[in-house]
């Protein structure tokens, strides 16, 4: 009997090993998932992503956020119009509680701040606004909540590429790249690659009171900093917009969320900015 139990025992700990090294490993396994057929399209979006970057000003304070994502989608004789996450431009998601904010958009073709730095020793560590104010200045022209999705517009002094917008959202294990800030490491226009996983839309809900929104799951690994990033299909046409992701019960990533397409299309058709 009792080597019974034992037996029964270690068969348990041997599945709750597999089952730990599973929900941990999961995560390694979405950040370094490659499709080769996918990579050497990429050329077609170079240059349409961007890092949105809040700044807030209270009494002599001035403060960056570390930066959220982007893409560029059209252009007017003044500039160009971009889409990020609502949440990203939303008052009161900056580090300082103010309504004085201003949005940066750093783009592919700028240099970031450690390499500006790395350009510019002299420069004060503590003083990063010299950078700063040599990048675009953004102006929300739509916002919609329920989507979570938020248009800007900025001027720029090169040619930037705009990506093109599929009619239709994808379906289930369409292969898909996303591309984001990874926040946590502060490396820019990341590209992580996976399946959608479902056909339909859920509601992904939060517990920071930003309002549920219909998405789509999918497997690209997200992070800190994604939400607001493009999520392409294989002919290089955005399928969704990343909003957040789910994790397991160890902190690692579990899938990825994203408005699908039909969502966006709508949204940029409401807004107006296209007419």
């Amino acid at each position: 009997m009792k080597k019974k139990i034992i037996c029964i025992a270690i068969a348990i700990l041997i599945c709750a090993l597999g089952f730990i090294g599973y929900a941990v490993g999961y995560q390694k396994i979405a950040q370094n998932r490659r499709y080769p057929d996918m990579e050497k399209n990429l050329d077609k979006i170079e240059g349409a992503n961007i890092c949105v970057i809040s700044k807030t000003c209270h009494d002599d304070m001035e403060g960056y956020s570390a930066g959220a994502s982007g893409f560029i989608f059209a252009k007017d004789d003044n500039g160009y119009y971009a889409l990020t996450a609502n949440h990203v431009v939303e008052k009161g998601n900056t580090q300082l509680e103010t309504e004085n904010t201003q949005f940066i958009v750093m783009t592919e073709k700028d240099c970031t701040l450690s390499e500006y730095r790395k350009e510019h020793p002299k420069m004060k560590i503590t003083s990063p606004g010299e950078y700063y104010d040599k990048l675009s200045k953004a102006d929300v022209v739509y916002q919609n909540e329920k989507c979570d999705l938020a248009i800007i517009h900025f001027e720029y002094k090169d040619d930037l590429k705009c990506v093109s917008i599929a009619k239709n959202n994808s379906k289930k294990s369409d292969k898909i790249v996303s591309v984001g800030i990874n926040g946590d490491k502060m490396e820019y226009f990341v590209k992580t690659y996976g399946k959608v996983t479902q056909s339909e839309t859920s509601v992904f809900h939060t517990e920071d009171n930003l309002a549920d929104n219909e998405v789509q799951k999918h497997s690209a690994y997200e992070t800190s900093g994604f939400s607001g990033g493009g999520v392409f299909n294989q002919d290089m046409e955005i399928v969704g917009m990343n909003i957040g992701a789910a994790v397991n019960g160890f902190g690692r990533f579990s899938y990825g969320v994203m408005i699908p397409s039909e969502q966006i299309n709508e949204c940029i058709k409401e807004s107006g900015v296209l007419n």
